[in-house]
């Protein structure tokens, strides 16, 4: 977890634990790794939280501490899509820089092979990822592209006389 996360899981918590409190029930750290549990089916440490098992946990969070706002509980159980979303976008952005035409279809079938025939925006948000990666690290292998003053052909301001 980035520290910005574990910041907010922390505010989440104390949240939650603010209204566990209000409304007569414990909030002790066995509470909280009860809440673990409950959102993820078992209990597991904060810090070793995947993404996917992080939303569960705060929109679990959540649900104590804002009982009447579905929207941020369902934003939580939704950041995989967010996630996809904005990887799909920045690959389409990394190959149109590599020259790779046709967006996320031009993507898939310049990755075909290492794809088994599958389309780019079927993979999970590890694969998504890698391809990133490739993507990034192709760019890196790339000649820069022509400088403005290479392409212009030499100034005749001051002909030669003779």
């Amino acid at each position: 977890m980035t520290p910005a996360q574990q910041n907010l899981y922390w505010r989440e918590w104390q949240a939650c634990s603010k209204a566990r409190k209000e409304r007569g029930l414990a909030a002790t750290d066995a509470n909280r790794h009860q809440l673990h549990v409950e959102a993820l089916g078992m209990d597991r440490s904060m810090k070793d939280l995947t993404q996917r098992q992080f939303d569960r946990v705060l929109a679990k969070f959540r649900s104590f501490s804002r009982p009447a706002d579905l929207n941020a509980q369902m934003r939580a159980e939704d950041q995989d899509g967010h996630r996809h979303q904005a990887a799909l976008e920045e690959i389409s952005e990394l190959a149109h820089e590599a020259g790779i035409k046709g967006g996320i279809d031009g993507v898939s079938r310049y990755f075909k092979r290492w794809l088994g025939g599958k389309a780019v925006e079927t993979l999970d948000f590890a694969k998504l990822k890698q391809v990133s990666g490739i993507l990034r690290r192709r760019l890196k292998q790339m000649p820069p592209p022509p400088t403005s003053d290479a392409t212009q052909s030499p100034s005749n301001d001051n002909p030669d006389p003779y």
